[in-house]
């Protein structure tokens, strides 16, 4: 369970000088700060601590800063992320809008635009803001949110397992892109424990999660799924034989890019929701 996050803020950037420097303006605002040099280490800590405000380096070596910020989107919510970026490009202002970030801002980012930003994340209700144009020093990028894919009473309700932080990392943003909800597990054990109180519509796992019957069948009696996909390292003969399972309706690899993954999950998704 979560501990109360108060006026705390995580900050994640491999620059010591831009750590440092956002770092100290926070303090000075009576906000505590934890500083983090990974993706991967960021990961460990959103799994056991919750934040008032995120603040993420978008180029993250390893884990980026956008698996991140889809990372905690998924953990914690509502609280605010501010993607933060050496130069703007259009596939990061889109990334980081469907990932609903707060902002999305060039470096070096204004100490008083840090203030503003900081004062407005720390009230209780986060309401996205409204986009502005203009790309600059600390200035917002954001687009409006698209549609999401999924039209329907309510979202896809997934849930993942996978071992790997940043397969599972590069899955969630894939999957908050279509506007599905996805619960991520590490472990088959947590993920059963959800199931049972939730349900889901779709797993998305390993091919002998998916073939096991444990995991499937403690959502079956109350929440029917409705199909599973597959995920793979290589796209290769042994999968075939978890394809001719009634469950799997197609197979996802682990080793390509989100954009991939998500091109290729909206395509197994939408042959699920039409079957």
């Amino acid at each position: 369970m979560f501990d109360y996050p108060e006026k705390r803020a995580l900050i994640v950037d491999d620059d010591e000088y831009y750590q440092e420097s956002i770092g100290s303006v926070l303090r000075s605002e009576g906000v505590d700060c934890s500083r983090l040099y990974t993706g991967e280490n960021a990961l460990i800590f959103l799994e056991t601590i919750s934040f008032r405000l995120l603040i993420i380096e978008e180029h993250l070596p390893g884990v980026s800063g956008l698996e991140v910020a889809a990372v905690a989107r998924g953990l914690q919510p509502s609280v605010p992320i501010i993607i933060t970026t050496v130069a703007a490009t259009p596939q990061g202002v889109r990334e980081a809008a469907l990932l609903g970030a707060y902002e999305y801002a060039e470096k070096p980012l204004d100490s008083t635009w840090i203030r503003s930003k900081v004062a407005q994340a720390m009230v209780k209700s986060f309401v996205p803001p409204k986009p502005k144009k203009k790309i600059g020093t600390g200035r917002s990028t954001m687009p409006a949110i698209p549609d999401r894919m999924f039209l329907k009473k309510s979202p896809l309700r997934i849930i993942l397992v996978e071992s790997d932080d940043r397969v599972r990392a590069k899955i969630i943003a894939a999957t908050t892109k279509l506007g599905c909800n996805v619960s991520a597990f590490k472990t088959v054990d947590r993920a059963i424990a959800q199931s049972r109180i939730s349900g889901f519509d779709v797993l998305i796992a390993r091919p002998q999660i998916i073939g096991g019957s444990t995991l499937w069948a403690s959502a079956s009696q109350t929440h029917p799924p409705i199909g599973a996909v597959t995920i793979v390292d290589e796209m290769h003969r042994e999968v075939e034989t978890a394809k001719v399972h009634a469950r799997a309706k197609g197979d996802i690899c682990a080793n390509a890019e989100v954009g991939k993954v998500s091109s290729k999950l909206r395509l197994i998704l939408s042959q699920i929701i039409t079957d």
